[in-house]
C-alpha cells in the first residue's frame, strides 16, 4: 500500500471546554467531506449555543494537493480565531474536517495575542479528542476484456487484493470489470494486465475519489 493513499481525518469529537478570565470557550471537531458538511456542523454549533458571542471555525477540504482551507474570525480581531483553530488542523495533518470553538465573553477584553492562544488551545484539544478516520484515495479503473481472457482478469484481481476495494463486472455485450483500487497502485495493475494478456485487455482510469477504510 502506497502510503500517500492513506490520509488521516476526523470523526465527530466530543465537546470540550476551557475558559480564560471568564470568557468561555466550547471547541468541537466534526468530520466534513463538503463544504455543505461545515454548514451543517456550524447550523447545529448556533442552534445548540444560541447565546455565544462568536462561532469560529476552520476546515480543511479536499486532499493533498487540492486542498481547499478556509476559516472564519466571526466578527473577533482579523486572524485572531479562524487562524489558530486552521493550525491545529494543519499540525494535526488531518483534512475533511472541522473544528468550530464557540465563546462566550466573560467581560474581560484579552487582547489579541490572549485570543489567539484561547481559540488555539480551545481548537488543539477539539482536534486531540476526536476520534480519527482513515481515508484511502482510490481510482475507478475500467477494464474491458474478451471472453477468454476473463480468467486472465480474474486470477490478477484475485492476488491484488491488499488494493482492491470493489469489483463490478457486466458480460454484455462483452466482458467489463469495473474496479475500484488504490489509487496509487492503479498503474501497477494495468501494466500486469495488458502483459499478461499481450495487450488484449484494455485498461482506463475512469474517476478518482475518496473512501474510508
Amino acid at each position: 500500500m502506497n502510503c500517500d493513499d492513506i490520509l488521516s481525518s476526523l470523526a465527530a469529537g466530543p465537546e470540550v471546554t476551557a475558559a480564560v478570565k471568564g470568557s468561555r470557550f466550547i471547541g468541537r471537531a466534526f468530520p466534513a467531506d463538503t463544504e455543505d458538511d461545515v454548514r451543517d456542523a456550524l447550523d447545529g454549533v448556533r442552534r445548540l449555543y444560541r447565546d455565544a458571542t462568536h462561532h469560529c471555525w476552520a476546515c480543511r477540504l479536499g486532499e493533498p494537493g487540492r486542498l481547499c482551507e478556509r476559516y472564519s474570525d466571526d466578527g473577533e480581531p482579523s486572524r485572531s480565531a479562524g487562524v489558530p483553530i486552521l493550525g491545529s488542523l494543519q499540525r494535526a495533518g488531518v483534512v475533511r474536517a472541522a473544528v468550530v470553538v464557540s465563546r462566550y465573553f466573560g467581560g474581560i477584553e484579552l487582547g489579541t495575542g490572549g485570543l489567539t492562544r484561547a481559540y488555539a488551545d480551545a481548537s488543539r484539544c477539539a482536534v486531540e479528542s476526536a476520534p480519527r478516520r482513515v481515508l484511502l484515495r482510490t481510482a475507478r479503473v475500467e477494464i474491458c476484456a474478451e471472453y477468454d481472457q476473463i480468467g486472465v482478469v480474474e486470477a490478477i484481481l484475485g492476488r491484488s487484493g491488499d488494493f482492491v476495494r470493489e469489483i463490478r463486472r457486466s458480460y454484455d455485450p462483452y466482458p467489463v470489470f469495473e474496479v475500484v483500487v488504490l489509487r496509487g497502485d492503479a498503474g501497477t495493475l494495468a501494466d500486469e494486465l495488458v502483459e499478461a494478456s499481450a495487450g488484449r485487455v484494455r485498461v482506463s482510469v475512469t474517476g478518482v475519489g475518496i473512501v474510508e477504510r
